[in-house]
């Protein structure tokens, strides 16, 4: 299968998942222990715009409640963006091993044109360091 066919056939199992509203307390309830499996979720704003899109996986401190709220300093509830979040889909991938879950992960914020607050394929180099090397090339470009 093609990349962009894989693509519509993940996005037409989240199209037919109704929106939750993201609650501490809902979340907890439906996806942590037990309950806690592998899959792919979606956060939206108050717009119902994708901010965010993750994945979980099996084992321990893995669930998509332990994700938002309890996965220590990289919980999304200590992220300055998370208030943002107002509405959630979560798709379960029970046979999923974690390379299918990030192959997922990682077409889903492609095919969703790369959501604010995801940093996967984001570069985290200085920009503005490179730019002035840049400038310095084309200063030394000039005087030659």
């Amino acid at each position: 299968m093609e990349r962009e066919q894989f693509i519509i056939e993940i996005s037409k199992m989240f199209e037919q998942i109704e929106l939750q509203k993201v609650s501490k307390a809902q979340i907890k309830t439906h996806h942590s222990g037990a309950n806690g499996r592998p899959g792919i979720y979606f956060l939206y704003n108050g717009k119902k715009q994708i901010i965010y899109i993750g994945k979980v996986g099996a084992g321990n401190n893995t669930s998509f409640y332990a994700r938002l709220y309890g996965h220590g300093s990289g919980a999304h509830c200590n992220k300055p963006w998370f208030s943002k979040c107002k509405h959630y889909k979560f798709k379960q991938f029970l046979h999923a091993t974690n390379e299918d879950l990030s192959v997922i992960e990682r077409l889903m914020i492609y095919g969703q044109g790369q959501p604010r607050y995801n940093d996967i394929g984001k570069i985290n180099y200085k920009l503005d360091n490179i730019v002035v090397r840049l400038k310095k090339g084309e200063e030394y470009g000039k005087t030659r």
